[in-house]
């Protein structure tokens, strides 16, 4: 029987065409293999969330899926959801994500399992120290596509995301027409620490915040949730933009469907939020006054090469992820076509007017000028735009001319890699992700206003705060709104005041659940409680053990069963973790049921925050002399696998 290793190594954005005929002509070549050349991983590498260390040579009988990951990668993503989707389909397939760092600095422990959880990634991660050693899998362009065969057999290379699809279309081809299984391929399990599902939080990965100045409602890019999430200034949660499933359907905010969100700017005056649809490949506008969703712009498919001109949704484009808005003109950061795009938001007309499409970071005018998969922007009040480079750590000013200078780089190494930024009159903001710190410049000055650079998400003075990933920000009169992609938070700065505070949700049953959040509703029978006549209160202690500690109860509905009655939750003590009903009803035995959704944090990792739906059900006996006044303690559980945020994780150093 012959044996078959396939391996994919997928790198961050840049591509190239690959055709379905080619990727027949590569399955048959997969069965029918040529001449060799061997490739293996590096003796010197970090490993996460893995077992053991181990050697292509000994996997044989395996499938391989090995994904080349850039945090910084717009595409990310995708990638890893695509090929974690086509693991889950094939359980003879193994899944291995290589990181590196988006500035080449080899990461520390915490940044790594970071960017694990942000980026929902359930396999193992290898982190090599010396990238040569990877010699025919060590890739500059991305995203590259490695196909290895039996034993460690290096069989061929593509570029693109494009080609990622396709690939993994004629694999799932292959295995399908093998009864379910590849010939020669065991399913002897993975060799990874399964980690079963990530916390179901309320919010994964966030990018945009948008604040709607009329309601003062915080509009949140829930990107890997696929939804936009409407919460009060107080965190209450009023609805949700998007069923949470992935999908590209227009209409009612209930029923549209998105994927991965990124982008969000508002129009206050005609109450229109425009939507940057990253993984859809196009722009939708929301009618905030009945919350409909409509594309304005692009197919739904990824454009390869960039167009001219793109009229509504006749043509493509690639990966837009940042949003402005300006004089009737839309401004569209086209992170694929390494361009700035303009859209007419009346006629639906966009065109590129930054970047000839090729990356890099040149100055100029017109064709001359190039741009590295620009990510964000901020106007002046001027009108001058701020382009952030966020590899060369610069800012690059284009005028109403047409010209495009660096006005400011960062020469003292306080930045590392910056991700987002805004303006607040002639004050410019950055958040920076690697060092986890929010800066502004003022008169040419980079300033520090808040994040100490430890890891987590520590509150208090903002000089002292912790973040763990700061990537979206907002200013909204002396607030700053802060996303937290690596906390899955909202994180708050008072400007006035110099501190950090959290954002916490209340109201959750107004979510759409997606299958990222998925909450279990776990039945909670509590023992029987001896009622008596008239009003009884219930506090019901929740106790989730000395590992958690409960941020948030969420109200749902609470019910009677079994005789004429009402049940309704009074209040909630977070800081306890109790919860007070009164139930009242006839003479005779009845059932008081609740649904709650607790959100809690893992003392043992600084800044989790997850979500878990509970029904509780209460058996009361009623008596006549019964008290009115009764207490109830009911162990709960935390249903979910978490990412440690400790060196533990990492199963082998191996540096020599």
């Amino acid at each position: 029987m012959k044996h078959i290793l396939i391996t994919i190594l997928c790198l961050g954005m840049a591509f190239a065409g690959y055709t379905q005929e080619a990727g027949k002509m590569a399955i048959e070549q997969i069965k029918n293999p040529g001449p060799k050349q061997l490739v293996e991983l590096p003796d010197s590498a970090e490993w996460y969330n893995a077992f053991q260390p181990y050697k292509i040579k000994n996997k044989e009988n395996r499938v391989l899926l090995l994904n080349y990951w850039s945090p910084a990668d717009v595409s990310a993503l995708e990638v890893i959801s695509m090929i974690q989707e086509f693991a889950r389909l094939h359980p003879e397939v193994e899944l291995l994500t290589v990181y590196r760092s988006a500035n080449g600095e080899h990461p520390d422990a915490t940044r790594v399992v970071t960017d694990i959880r942000a980026f929902g990634i359930n396999h193992s991660v290898i982190v090599p120290y010396v990238w040569e050693a990877l010699g025919p899998l060590n890739f500059v362009s991305s995203p590259a596509v490695s196909m290895v065969l039996g034993g460690g057999t290096l069989f061929t290379n593509h570029l693109g995301v494009d080609q990622i699809d396709t690939m993994i279309d004629n694999l799932n081809a292959l295995f399908e027409n093998s009864a379910g299984n590849a010939p020669g391929l065991a399913n002897s399990g993975p060799t990874y620490g399964n980690l079963n599902r990530l916390p179901g939080s309320v919010l994964s990965h966030p990018t945009s915040i948008v604040v709607d100045e009329f309601t003062g409602d915080l509009l949140i890019a829930d990107t890997r949730h696929n939804r936009i999430i409407a919460a009060s200034p107080e965190g209450e949660v009023k609805y949700t933009i998007g069923t949470g499933a992935e999908g590209f359907i227009d209409g009612p905010g209930s029923k549209a469907r998105f994927n991965h969100p990124m982008g969000l700017v508002f129009d206050q005056r005609n109450r229109i939020l425009y939507v940057a649809d990253t993984y859809n490949h196009s722009i939708r506008r929301v009618d905030m006054v009945d919350q409909r969703v409509m594309t304005v712009l692009g197919s739904g498919d990824h454009g390869a090469l960039a167009p001219e001109e793109v009229f509504g949704t006749s043509g493509k484009i690639s990966f837009p992820t940042h949003l402005e808005l300006r004089g009737g003109k839309l401004f569209i950061a086209m992170t694929g076509f390494n361009q700035i795009w303009e859209m007419d938001a009346i006629t639906n007309k966009a065109h590129p007017i930054i970047g000839n499409g090729k990356p890099g970071c040149v100055d100029g005018k017109g064709d001359d000028v190039k741009l590295n998969a620009p990510s964000a922007f901020a106007f002046t009040d001027g009108g001058k735009m701020l382009i952030l480079d966020a590899v060369e750590r610069k800012i690059r000013t284009w005028d109403v001319s047409g010209e495009v200078t660096t006005s400011f780089t960062d020469t003292g190494g306080d930045l590392a890699f910056p991700t987002s930024i805004t303006t607040a009159g002639p004050e410019v903001y950055l958040t920076d992700v690697n060092r986890r710190k929010v800066f502004k410049i003022l008169d040419g000055n980079l300033q520090l206003v808040a994040g100490s650079g430890q890891f987590g998400a520590g509150e208090g003075k903002a000089l002292k705060a912790t973040f763990m990933q700061p990537s979206g920000i907002f200013i909204s009169g002396d607030r700053a709104y802060v996303s937290d992609r690596g906390a899955n938070m909202i994180r708050v700065i008072n400007l006035k005041k110099s501190k950090v505070n959290n954002f916490y949700f209340t109201n959750l049953e107004n979510l759409s659940w997606s299958e990222h959040a998925i909450l279990h509703g776990e039945k909670i029978l509590a023992s029987d409680v001896v009622v008596g006549p008239g009003e009884n209160l219930i506090k019901v202690n929740l106790d989730l053990g000395d590992r958690y500690r409960t941020l948030g109860i969420g109200r749902n509905m609470a019910s009677m069963e079994g005789a004429e009655g009402s049940n309704e939750i009074v209040s909630e003590n977070v800081q306890s973790g109790e919860v007070v009903i009164s139930a009242q009803g006839g003479e005779s035995n009845r059932i008081a049921r609740m649904e709650l959704y607790v959100t809690f944090t893992d003392v043992n990792i600084p800044g989790s925050v997850c979500v878990e739906a509970y029904n509780v059900i209460i058996p009361l006996v009623y008596k006549s002399n019964g008290g009115n006044s009764h207490e109830v303690d009911l162990p709960i559980t935390a249903h979910y696998s978490q990412i440690d945020a400790a060196p533990a994780q990492r199963v082998s150093e191996g540096r020599k």
